[in-house]
């Protein structure tokens, strides 16, 4: 029985009377009667006693009333609950990355898509410090981002993945000395010139690159900077010096640039961040694609 039928019988009830009725929903006298009619029909039961004046319920018809108002009520809900629920998450997810996360986003935005049609999802690259500032502004759902990058902000306000485990590698030109090496020790690195994509602040800054190496017993005195992954690659294929890279992004390197691992060198897993209050339903269905992907 259709919904409007009880939207019918119950304005026929509270009026009692079929041309009222008729009028509340824009239809003539006759029509109304041909759908109470209808609904007697279907149950087998008459549920109105008409007659010039008035028109009352039978017993069983105020059983349907009392029914049919509950059934109404509990449909207008069930729209109102869903229609309110669409927009309090609208079909989008908004991804930031830094210099290296690209590579491996590309695959899980790719599964997502395939799984979730009909759900934009919005990639962007930011510095590093940004990715935070507009984590924590709601601009962002997710950001990929640095080891270091959960040092700065508030665990209580932000939840903290890893994700793409990677080893770092030390890039160098094949004519370098050190390729004729698979593996060395940091220490090695003491007297080269070192290329960073560091940044003026934050999980990126070149304060937190020396933190890092002087840890791992480095005390690199030369070091110039280059504004992109591409730049970087670049200036190390030329022979200007060497530098640090994950391993998942050595499979993306020109022929005449060897990556060599570094022993006892590990920042950890690279990670993924997003704010508790964020309450998009698509975030941990995101992250479940990109969680511990193999580098």
């Amino acid at each position: 029985m259709e919904i409007r039928k009880l939207s019918y019988f119950v304005s026929v009830v509270k009026h009692k009377n079929f041309t009222k009725a008729a009028q509340e929903h824009h239809m003539v006298q006759t029509a109304m009667s041909r759908q109470i009619a209808s609904i007697e029909e279907e149950l087998g039961v008459v549920l109105l006693i008409r007659n010039n004046r008035s028109v009352l319920l039978t017993s069983a018809g105020e059983v349907f009333y009392n029914k049919a108002l509950k059934v109404i009520d509990l449909y207008n809900d069930m729209i109102s609950q869903t229609q309110k629920t669409a927009k309090l998450h609208p079909k989008v997810l908004e991804i930031g990355f830094g210099h290296y996360e690209h590579i491996l986003i590309a695959q899980v935005v790719s599964e997502f898509r395939t799984l979730y049609p009909d759900i934009d999802v919005l990639v962007a690259k930011y510095s590093y410090n940004d990715l935070i500032t507009y984590l924590q502004a709601g601009k962002l759902d997710i950001v990929f981002t640095l080891p270091f990058s959960p040092a700065f902000v508030s665990q209580d306000e932000t939840v903290v993945k890893q994700v793409f485990p990677s080893t770092m590698y030390i890039i160098v030109n094949k004519k370098h000395p050190l390729a004729q090496y698979d593996t060395i020790s940091a220490d090695l690195l003491n007297d080269c010139t070192l290329i960073t994509l560091s940044e003026d602040s934050g999980p990126c800054s070149l304060d937190i690159l020396r933190q890092f190496t002087m840890t791992a017993g480095l005390n690199i005195k030369d070091i110039i900077n280059a504004n992109s992954l591409e730049s970087q690659i670049l200036m190390v294929e030329s022979g200007l010096g060497v530098a640090f890279l994950p391993s998942i992004c050595t499979k993306h390197l020109t022929p005449n640039v060897k990556a060599i691992n570094l022993k006892d060198f590990d920042p950890g897993n690279f990670v993924a961040m997003y704010q508790r209050s964020n309450e998009n339903p698509f975030i941990n269905i995101f992250l479940g694609l990109a969680s511990l992907k193999d580098s």
